[in-house]
């Protein structure tokens, strides 16, 4: 009995779906399959560099030499007269008894700060001024001696023995004398140290005038123990009523920032 014949519409159903597969197979060796793209990752940020072992420290510009004497102007009641006459112009800037203008001319009258001040210190800014400040050069209208009786006078507000001055050449990290100005100086003192210009109540301890006359020493001295009668107060690293306790290191760094930032 002879095989009833297949139709020709399966026969040909039947060979595509071979042909088909036999397609599918040979994609499945012959091409590569794509892998799964990885999801992109933000760039690496910089390693930070690291310190040197035993590295020297970085140091800020040359402190000014300290005054061979920190007195040298005899304190007489003559000179104090004179200087109190004198001292009828600057009381526009510096206020009655020197008590200082809040944003004109710094309180002088301070124990403090005429302790740690030379004499020499004194004459030379009121004679050559602070440049960029509200003070200017008074050496080319009153002569040595007249600037002499007016220092006299000053010390005649706030008698005080001369402060004991470590002179030691601030050894300091500028990088790290940055954080601590503006964590702790620059809300008084100004971003810049450019005082009165920036804010209203302190100094301009930043300017090149005052760097380039006030040695380690006496700045070293006001930030441990401030600057009395004023909003200056003292930073010692042992002072519990301190506004913040600044170690020798941190004074130093904060020194050294100052002097390579001059301006």
């Amino acid at each position: 009995m002879f095989a009833r014949p297949i139709p020709m519409r399966a026969v040909f159903i039947i060979l595509g779906a071979i042909a088909l597969v036999a397609c599918g197979a040979n994609d499945k060796r012959g091409m590569r399959q794509p892998k799964p793209s990885a999801a992109p990752t933000a760039p690496d940020a910089p390693a930070e560099p690291e310190a040197e072992p035993n590295a020297p420290p970085v140091l800020g510009s040359q402190s000014p030499a300290p005054a061979d004497k920190q007195r040298s102007v005899e304190v007489t009641n003559k000179r104090v007269q004179a200087g109190k006459a004198l001292y009828a112009t600057c009381v526009g800037c510096h206020g009655d008894n020197a008590v200082g203008r809040i944003g004109i001319g710094p309180r002088i009258s301070s124990e403090t700060y005429m302790a740690a001040a030379s004499d020499a210190f004194l004459m030379d800014t009121i004679a050559k001024g602070r440049a960029g400040t509200t003070m200017p050069a008074w050496g080319t209208s009153l002569s040595d001696d007249q600037i002499a009786s007016l220092v006299a006078y000053l010390r005649s507000l706030h008698p005080s023995e001369p402060a004991k001055l470590d002179h030691t050449p601030a050894q300091g990290n500028v990088a790290n004398g940055r954080a601590v100005f503006r964590d702790i100086c620059s809300g008084c003192h100004g971003r810049h140290g450019a005082g009165y210009q920036e804010t209203a109540n302190g100094t301009g301890i930043g300017r090149k005038a005052f760097l380039d006359t006030a040695p380690d020493g006496f700045i070293r001295y006001i930030v441990k123990h401030g600057k009395t009668l004023t909003q200056m107060k003292g930073f010692d690293e042992k002072d519990r009523t301190a506004v913040a306790n600044l170690s020798d290191k941190q004074v130093n760094d904060t020194i050294a920032y100052l002097r390579a930032n001059a301006w």
